[in-house]
């Protein structure tokens, strides 16, 4: 009986101290992003609460940026559509590895919480930009040695990586002569070249 008293308290006091951190997360949106979930299991809790951590961030991250287009090829030609928060909903769970989670309420009512710091989204974006940058370098490459489709499919990966981020129009690429290239309006003028150059023949 002692020790059940014994657990029971210790179980108290987890869930007490678990309640009390939540809540300091929450408080402080300066730092944190956070989501949370409820369900009959743990696991359902925890699914509800990555999938609204992965939500507030995609609003979080629509309300500090001026993007608002999403590129597609109509007719050999780059057009432009609005559409941001899809671009951003490209986070996911495999993408969110450094989240922290705490269980606030045990089954079978399971409340959890997810979260993430800001700065940890800043180290995804700034992976992001060095991904961009080097699918660029990628196509550059391709389309020296004359292999437009590689080229043109480097360069279009590359554009819709830069619709994800919170400030596109801020990444620029660094070619062979030390030119400096915006790559929101480079990367269209790029592939716009390399289509008016392409002729199709039926053979």
């Amino acid at each position: 009986m002692k020790r059940l008293i014994i657990i029971t308290l210790a179980s108290f006091f987890t869930l007490f101290l678990s309640a009390q951190s939540w809540e300091s997360v929450k408080s402080n949106s300066k730092e944190y992003i956070y989501g949370e979930g409820w369900g009959f299991s743990i696991d359902e809790a925890d699914k509800q609460a990555l999938s609204a951590l992965i939500s507030k961030i995609a609003i979080n991250i629509s309300s500090t940026s001026t993007n608002q287009d999403k590129s597609t090829i109509t007719n050999g030609q780059l057009d432009e559509i609005s559409q941001f928060s899809s671009s951003v909903h490209t986070f996911s769970q495999a993408t969110l590895t450094n989240t922290e989670r705490i269980i606030i309420q045990n089954e079978p009512d399971a409340h959890v919480g997810r979260w993430i710091r800001r700065l940890e989204i800043e180290k995804i974006f700034a992976s992001r930009i060095a991904k961009a940058i080097s699918l660029v370098e990628a196509a550059v490459l391709a389309e020296e040695k004359g292999k437009a489709d590689d080229a043109l499919r480097n360069f279009y990966w590359s554009f819709t990586l830069l619709k994800s981020l919170q400030r596109p129009n801020d990444v620029v690429y660094t070619d062979q002569d030390d030119q400096q290239h915006l790559l929101t309006t480079w990367i269209p003028e790029k592939m716009n070249e390399i289509f008016s150059n392409l002729n199709a023949t039926v053979v």
